[in-house]
């Protein structure tokens, strides 16, 4: 009789970090007895599943809606409201864009037009795939362009890796000459021969060298340059979206910020620090000098350009898209720029948002036929049935669902602290702040949310340091924004770890760069980039957002208290 065998189930660093955490953290709600501690519990269990990834993110964000109405913070209805953001449509009408970009081509012929502009020599390819990246990402979600280039990026790299004729040439010469070498005895005359051969082995090993430092160049630049081009509008990322809706969840009186304002503030700190990472990139991997640059690989032009002519002509409609976006981008810019009077600053306040002219356009996407309609139709030809530019059944497959569970579990806890007492323990933690010069406060918090995002997700870290960020500016009585949009931006300039962000995992899959290549890589560019976001908020910052004015909203939690300040003022005044 065979013995039984006993299986042991040896559980999954995920399945220990899940359980033990809750237990880890039980000492600060039973020794700190109070509504606050319970808040501070939830808040760290929730961030530290989220940096660890043991549940996927979106599961995660659900569980601040079912704990604060259990632990008795929030009513149900306060916990599940912060899930309808005020940015929440901005959000929705950018991805149906995407979606229907991506599912016409568009963005392909877009990135194969834009390569083919810039140049196929190494350094110009480069440039050309970081521009390529950074531009698209504006628009389009981080993973969709990493997605789309780096398959791209493989067919230049594999045609680059190809002899070219020259060298196919100098291969043939050689092979002809190792036959006639077997019928030569003379050795002087046979040394020309092994010279040629040790110089063609050498020649191919050095091409070897460099396409390999080439290919980590490539793909690494690929997904850090669509991780800053995210930063340069509000529906580049899901981050941007979640640092609008926190803020103004935050500060309920603060006045909306519009797409032309975070596009004036934050593209050109995106565009130099894309500058200075392109540079960086081509001296660390590639170096300066040319005696090392390689020769223009016409095969991999060739190839793009075959690409390029496969997708023919530009169709109806990639053309009505791109009308319809470009109509959406003109008028986000035109409504309330901020320098200047805008169209949305003629209608009553609260009445059109971003998210309004976003869903309005969008909303035609899903009426105008995908092909030219002909109105006088031949009898004998077959009739077809109209197809819109976006169907439904495509939008509902490719829209990431999981990301507002993420933004609405933030902004529930962002809820939950402002119910509390936590902002005036805070304020009265962080008073020694007055003494400290503010710049060194704001640089500070950049930094610490750039590396804190390498393993942690960035909305995460955001939610973290909002709060704080928060009593330090009623501490200081320096404009809120100025303490919070550093770090705002700061969360997408993680390029150290794979796990920092989605794209680069995505990039790290293909086994071109290593961990280490990644660190040597990055982490003077996440310098760069704080210094960068510094220099800007110092300089044309404060006149996009008037960081030298302490706005009254700042020091209002709700509507009624701002109209009581107010009053109190106006009458002080009178």
């Amino acid at each position: 009789m065979d013995e039984e065998r006993k299986i042991f189930c040896i559980p999954s660093i995920s399945t220990l970090v899940i359980v033990i955490t809750p237990l880890l953290l039980l000492p600060l709600p039973v020794y700190i007895p109070g509504k606050e501690s319970l808040i501070v519990y939830i808040s760290l269990l929730v961030s530290v599943y989220w940096a660890s990834a043991c549940l996927p993110l979106s599961v995660t964000g659900i569980i601040p809606v079912f704990l604060f109405p259990a632990a008795g913070i929030l009513t149900n209805k306060e916990a599940t409201s912060a899930f309808f953001f005020p940015g929440l449509w901005l959000f929705t009408g950018s991805i149906i864009f995407a979606i229907a970009v991506q599912s016409s081509n568009l963005h392909f012929r877009i990135a194969l037009k834009m390569l083919l502009l810039i140049g196929t020599r190494p350094k110009r390819l480069l440039l050309g795939f970081m521009v390529t990246a950074f531009i698209l990402s504006m628009f389009l979600a981080n993973l969709a362009v990493v997605a789309m280039l780096m398959p791209i990026a493989e067919e230049v790299l594999n045609e680059m890796e190809k002899p070219t004729a020259s060298e196919e040439r100098l291969n043939l010469e050689l092979n002809e000459s190792k036959l006639l070498k077997i019928n030569l005895t003379d050795k002087e005359d046979a040394s020309p021969l092994m010279e040629d051969g040790n110089n063609q082995s050498e020649h191919a090993q050095n091409h070897a060298n460099r396409m390999k430092r080439f290919r980590v160049a490539l793909t690494l630049s690929v997904s850090y340059s669509s991780a800053v081009g995210g930063i340069g509008t509000i529906p580049g990322s899901a981050g941007n979206v979640a640092v609008v809706a926190m803020l103004k969840d935050l500060y309920p009186d603060s006045p909306e910020i519009s797409y032309g304002q975070w596009f004036l503030y934050c593209t050109p700190c995106a565009a130099v620090t894309l500058i200075l990472m392109y540079a960086w990139i081509l001296w660390y991997h590639l170096g300066f000098s040319s005696k090392e640059e390689m020769d223009e690989n016409f095969s991999a032009r060739k190839m793009m350009m075959k690409k390029y002519d496969e997708l023919g002509p530009i169709t109806w409609d990639q053309l009505w898209i791109l009308i319809l976006f470009l109509t959406t981008v003109v008028f986000w810019f035109t409504r309330s720029p901020g320098f200047c009077t805008g169209w949305g600053d003629g209608v009553m306040d609260g009445y059109v948002a971003d998210g309004t002219v976003v869903m309005a356009t969008s909303f035609l996407l899903f009426l105008i036929p995908n092909q030219k309609p002909v109105v006088f139709d031949r009898p004998d030809k077959a009739k077809r049935r109209s197809v819109p530019l976006l169907t439904w059944k495509v939008f509902e497959a490719k829209f990431p669902w999981g990301i507002l569970f993420v933004v609405g579990g933030c902004l529930t806890i962002a809820k939950a602290f402002e119910s509390s007492n936590l902002p005036d323990i805070l304020e009265e933690a962080l008073s020694f702040l007055a003494w400290i010069p503010p710049w060194l406060t704001c640089l500070v918090a950049a930094l610490f949310t750039t590396y804190v995002t390498e393993c942690m997700s960035g909305i995460a870290a955001l939610t973290l340091i909002f709060p704080v960020m928060k009593g330090v500016a009623k501490t200081t009585h320096i404009h809120p924004f100025y303490f919070s949009m550093p770090p705002a931006q700061a969360c997408s300039l993680a390029f150290m770890l794979p796990v920092a962000t989605v794209p680069t995992t995505l990039a790290y899959s293909y086994g071109h760069f290593t961990i280490k290549d990644m660190i040597k890589t990055g982490w003077l560019l996440n310098l760069v980039g704080v210094f960068v976001i510094m220099l800007g908020t110092h300089t044309y910052g404060g006149f996009i957002f008037n960081f030298d004015q302490y706005p009254l909203w700042a020091e209002t939690l709700n509507a009624s208290q701002a109209g009581e300040i107010y009053n109190l003022t106006l009458n002080n005044t009178l």
